[in-house]
């Protein structure tokens, strides 16, 4: 699937399973492509939002960020404040603006939100912070740090998974390539942290990667949907065709041991929406921006 993006071939396999923050390779890398993506004005802007002092600082605050609200979604201490509207105070009851799980083939804010929190409902919060003229800078800095973050999270396929399984992670599996860590894993763990994992753990040195491989053509396809409702969509849609289903189609229902065709058959698919994310994570900024 999607052979154009499959680099199978130019990101090196070096499988490390330590314990990171929560998919941070992936957010990282969808930062890294988004910074490459923007306009030197739309920099600019994002350097100015993210700092305390208006310094340009390049990818790294961009990078940085990324990674910030899954640091903090267990930390009741942690106050939050774009959030009052769905009753959230603290970085604690960010968590379900992560996701959004599915019971039936599309998605239905009455059964697959919880209290109106999804990462949909996130991201469009996010915005109406950073488009407001009455909110304060450090409300905008936290507002442009979970957008970043929650764009990544929707182009993650098992964070728009099934609802019966909790987008994976209630799946466990055996072993990934040969790999039988003591506490085991769960499905939603291979795809937010384990497949990219096989490649470069560079972050900048994969999204170069990957932007080389993208065609102006794909990147006009990407952008055509410009709506978080759609890319959760297309993400579901990806989670039932290939997280959920081995190589020969039958289903995962856990303890199974995912080896190199299932990796062969979903890397092109995580790069591809890694790109994805990057790519509309700029255009939004930029839409954002005028």
């Amino acid at each position: 699937m999607l052979p154009r993006l499959a680099l199978s071939c130019l990101l090196l396999p070096c499988l490390l399973f330590d314990a990171l923050a929560f998919g941070k390779e992936g957010h990282e890398i969808v930062a890294s492509v988004a910074f490459q993506k923007l306009s030197p004005r739309a920099r600019a802007w994002v350097d100015r939002i993210l700092s305390d002092d208006g310094v340009t600082a390049g990818p790294e605050r961009m990078v940085s960020a990324s990674v910030w609200p899954d640091q903090i979604k267990r930390t009741p201490s942690e106050p939050v404040s774009i959030f009052q509207d769905f009753g959230i105070r603290n970085a604690a009851g960010t968590h379900s603006l992560h996701y959004a799980d599915f019971t039936g083939e599309h998605f239905n804010p009455a059964t697959d939100s919880y209290r109106g929190r999804s990462v949909v409902s996130g991201i469009q919060k996010c915005q109406e912070v950073l488009a407001s003229k009455g909110d304060s800078d450090s409300q905008k800095r936290e507002a442009l740090k979970f957008l970043i973050h929650f764009v990544g999270d929707i182009h993650q396929p098992l964070h728009a998974g099934r609802k019966g399984d909790k987008g994976g992670n209630s799946i466990q599996i055996q072993s990934f390539l040969n790999r039988h860590p003591a506490k085991g894993f769960n499905l939603h763990q291979v795809w937010d942290d384990l497949i990219i994992q096989t490649g470069t753990r560079d972050s900048r040195q994969y999204a170069e990667q990957l932007l080389t491989h993208l065609s102006k053509g794909q990147e006009v396809e990407y952008l055509k949907q410009s709506e978080p409702l759609a890319w959760l969509e297309e993400s579901h849609r990806l989670a039932v065709s290939n997280a959920y289903v081995n190589a020969d189609g039958t289903q995962i229902r856990g303890g199974e041991r995912l080896d190199s065709d299932y990796l062969r058959r979903n890397r092109p698919v995580i790069n591809e929406q890694l790109t994805k994310a990057g790519v509309r994570l700029a255009a939004l900024l930029e839409r954002l921006l005028q």
